[in-house]
């Protein structure tokens, strides 16, 4: 216990409270000798020495910069500063309380709770800045090493129940029920994951990634809703913004003649092209014939296993003139003798019609 006392006391006089380095400057900057404004402060003329002009490691001594200005409190900065540290243990020692330490340092009151918990003296308890300052830079170099790696038995429990597809939620709510008295043995799935997909700290064997539900050897990028990009690189347009072309529709016989003619050049086309313009569907190959042909085909092609998507497409418009062509028929007592009453008895060509309707458009 007296051995703790004098390093107490040692520390304790090579950190004075921040008010009186403060003082001491505002001191010297008003033209007080050095020695004058040691003696107001109350410190030792050594101890302004090294504020105004640092000091070079020597024997166990660190080196200790110098103090050209009083730095205020941290305020936007992300990590505690020494200064700030100080901050904290001359208002400890003052017994304020959390909120008013954080409200002074502009943080939350969670920072500077958290900072005395994590960083404060193992065995006495008490918090010590410069020492605090210490360990904070020790823990902030990265890559750290991995919980799971450093644990065998945590490595062994996700391992195996990675291998049986668990997902890492199931796990670590499992390690949660088989250890609650033990922390160590307790992780979050983001933990599992990043041991997982980490390059650098895969503690876990890469290929169980692929015991993941999801069979990703990849984690998926997440973009905030500021930095997503867009699905079109051009705005789209509205159709109801569609040129006039759009609704009159395509010019057939341009269409017509641009399948009629080249590599895709169709005979059929060819001698159909006139009649269907003009719309006249006089009996050639007639619709009921096609579409008991397109049944064969169909039928056959089933039997067979084949594929055959453009025929089943054919034969589906061919069943449905054929269907229209008789329920006309039925409708009419019977009469399906090609009086224009339905479309069975018509020319092939005449699906140009079954499409129309199909497309809601009033066929004659």
């Amino acid at each position: 216990m007296d051995i703790e006392s004098r390093r107490e006391r040692k520390y304790r006089g090579l950190a004075p409270l921040i008010h009186k380095r403060e003082e001491y400057f505002r001191l010297v900057d008003q033209g007080t000798s050095f020695s004058e404004a040691s003696r107001i402060v109350g410190i030792n003329l050594r101890t302004g020495k090294r504020w105004r002009n640092g000091r070079h490691a020597s024997g166990g001594r660190k080196a200790v910069p110098p103090v050209t200005a009083v730095v205020p409190p941290s305020g936007p900065s992300r990590y505690l500063c020494d200064a700030d540290r100080i901050h904290i243990a001359d208002r400890l020692r003052e017994k304020a309380t959390i909120r008013a330490i954080a409200a002074e340092l502009g943080r939350s009151p969670s920072t500077v709770s958290r900072e005395i918990r994590r960083n404060r003296h193992a065995v006495n308890g008490q918090y010590r800045p410069y020492a605090a300052q210490d360990r904070a830079a020790a823990r902030r170099p990265r890559p750290k090493p991995g919980k799971i790696g450093q644990n065998p038995a945590l490595w062994k429990f996700i391992q195996d129940r990675l291998d049986l597809r668990w997902s890492p939620e199931q796990i670590c709510q499992a390690l949660r029920a088989n250890f609650p008295e033990r922390p160590e043995m307790h992780v979050v799935h983001e933990t599992v994951y990043q041991a997982l997909y980490v390059q650098g700290r895969g503690e876990l064997r890469r290929e169980l990634a692929r015991a993941l539900r999801t069979g990703r050897t990849r984690r998926k990028a997440h973009r905030q809703a500021q930095q997503r990009q867009t699905r079109f690189s051009t705005p789209m347009v509205m159709i109801s913004e569609r040129p006039a072309e759009a609704e009159e529709g395509a010019d057939l016989p341009s269409a017509l003649e641009v399948l009629g003619g080249g590599l895709a050049g169709s005979t059929v086309i060819a001698r159909k092209k006139d009649a269907t313009l003009n719309r006249d569907f006089k009996p050639g190959f007639r619709i009921d014939l096609h579409h008991k042909d397109m049944g064969v085909v169909t039928d056959t092609a089933h039997a067979v296993g084949a594929v055959l998507p453009f025929g089943s497409l054919a034969a589906q418009l061919m069943a449905h003139a054929h269907a229209h062509a008789h329920a006309n028929a039925n409708a009419n007592g019977g009469d399906d003798d090609g009086d224009g009453d339905g479309d069975g008895t018509l020319d092939h060509s005449a699906v140009l019609r079954g499409v129309e309707r199909l497309s809601g458009r009033a066929v004659e």
